[in-house]
């Protein structure tokens, strides 16, 4: 994909204005039936078949909304229909597809598909969907924090007023005129992916052309198709022309993959790169002597003094810090967050830019302690698309100043699950240790180019005291340049 259209999606989703739009083709892996399959026992007794070439796969069955009236014209015709999506849709198993998309954040998800794969993929994914189906689920209250599921055709478990017949597409704009209504709006106010679908739906295009019709060629927002290039097999000029139509008429840019099994490592790359405005600040020091000692307070006072610049300048940059309030960094880390939004934009977005996950102390069962602080770490890094890790010190329990075992473990979770760390060698304890570890495999953690490695030097050599804004900047520059996705 285009760097320039890829990095766009991404602004898109970290500003909650993308939406998608699923079509019959996301579905294909879930092993369900198709329309094909839905309805060709259905329209064997009436003497009708669907095209097969020779080695019986499905081709060029456009009829297939006229069949369905056909089957829907005879006596209990539509009993047989209704049964066979109830059948057809119930049973399959969630896709690599549904499974990127549920751990995206999008703001909301369009369907024509009856089936209810996309909302059983969130539930898996600890996140719960508002299923809308009809008028009436749209005029209810949509709890906070669901993750609305427009089903634009209907439910497999309401099949009676699924549409399926040309009747029911005809009816279409009468029977759902708030549908309607909601998703102009939608199209109008986000940016959408349309995502295994064909525009053959005769609603949607109409939807589209009413949408051109009442704005200006100039206000038309940009929408995207996820189209495959297999597609254009022997079609090549009418693909071309197609896809000259929809950017012409709709806005509508194609983004060409070679193969639809791309689909969830797209999804997965939109996710890494939308979560990289999220860093974790991972790291502790502790108390080394006495603290009265004037060398100890100088030395806190540099340390939290780095920590509040660093921090400082994240959030000033309009990064959201992730933070587990760890031990003698956690404070330094909020206070400048907070401090930051509160000064920088406005005195209620300090939540927007703190995502906090304080670890539950005085817990007496040490296997509890530590199933509970691994579900926190993978929580923190489930969140982030950055780690920054500093320092990592602490006295064990006899009294001894040691690396920090903990640092060790979030950095471990953090590369498991392909956060780009940055690891501020010069704070030394364990941070220094992973800092050399990366040092050795820079292309594994996606050091991959020479400004990087050189950038990843420095963090090693610069003095966090005598060269702190140095190294401030040193850090900025790396998150920069890994937020950009380059193709």
């Amino acid at each position: 994909m285009e760097p320039t259209i890829f990095n766009k999606l991404v602004n898109r989703l970290q500003s909650g204005e993308l939406a998608f739009y699923i079509g019959a083709g996301f579905s294909v892996p879930c092993k369900l039936v198709d329309w094909n399959g839905l309805i060709e026992p259905l329209i064997s007794p009436l003497n009708l078949k669907l095209k097969k070439d020779k080695d019986g796969n499905y081709i060029g069955n456009e009829d297939l909304i006229q069949f369905a009236q056909f089957v829907a014209n005879q006596p209990e015709g539509r009993k047989k229909i209704n049964e066979a999506i109830r059948e057809g849709f119930s049973k399959g198993v969630i896709s690599d597809n549904q499974k990127e998309l549920a751990k995206l954040d999008v703001s909301e998800i369009w369907t024509t598909n009856y089936d209810p794969m996309i909302e059983n993929a969130l539930r898996e994914n600890k996140k719960e969907p508002c299923v809308i189906v009809n008028n009436k689920d749209l005029l209810e209250k949509e709890k906070k924090g669901a993750i609305p599921i427009y089903k634009v055709h209907g439910d497999y478990c309401d099949p009676e007023n699924c549409v399926i017949t040309s009747s029911d597409y005809e009816d279409f704009f009468e029977n759902k005129k708030n549908f309607i209504y909601a998703l102009k709006t939608a199209l109008i106010r986000k940016t959408f992916i349309f995502a295994g679908f064909s525009f053959k739906d005769p609603d949607v295009k109409y939807i589209l052309a009413e949408l051109r019709h009442s704005l200006t060629k100039d206000n038309m927002p940009e929408h995207f198709w996820i189209i495959c290039t297999q597609d254009k097999k022997d079609r090549e000029v009418e693909y071309e022309l197609f896809k000259e139509d929809l950017k012409k008429n709709y806005n509508i840019t194609s983004i060409e993959i070679n193969d639809f099994k791309e689909i969830p490592q797209l999804l997965r790359d939109l996710s890494k790169y939308a979560k990289r405005n999220r860093i974790f600040i991972s790291g502790s020091y502790c108390r080394e002597i006495d603290e009265s000692d004037d060398d100890y307070k100088k030395r806190t006072n540099d340390i939290d003094s780095f920590i509040s610049d660093l921090t400082s300048s994240l959030v000033g940059k309009e990064n959201q810090i992730v933070s587990g309030y760890g031990l003698g960094v956690g404070s330094a880390v909020i206070t400048a967050c907070l401090r930051t939004a509160y000064e920088k934009y406005s005195a209620s977005s300090s939540s927007k830019y703190l995502i906090m996950h304080p670890f539950p102390r005085n817990i007496a069962n040490m296997a509890e302690k530590e199933r509970l602080w691994k579900s926190y770490r993978e929580e923190m890094c489930d969140e982030s698309g950055i780690q920054i890790v500093l320092f990592g010190r602490k006295i064990n329990e006899k009294k001894e100043v040691v690396n920090a075992d903990g640092v060790k473990k979030e950095f471990d979770i953090a590369h498991q699950k392909g956060l780009f760390i940055i690891p501020i060698g010069s704070t030394g304890g364990m941070t220094n240790v992973i800092w050399n570890e990366i040092c050795k495999e820079m292309e594994e953690f996606g050091y991959n180019s020479d400004f990087l490695k050189t950038k990843l030097k420095k963090l090693g050599e610069l003095d966090y005291v005598k060269n702190k804004a140095e190294l401030v900047d040193c850090v900025l520059e790396i998150v920069n340049d890994v937020q950009s996705y380059k193709g």
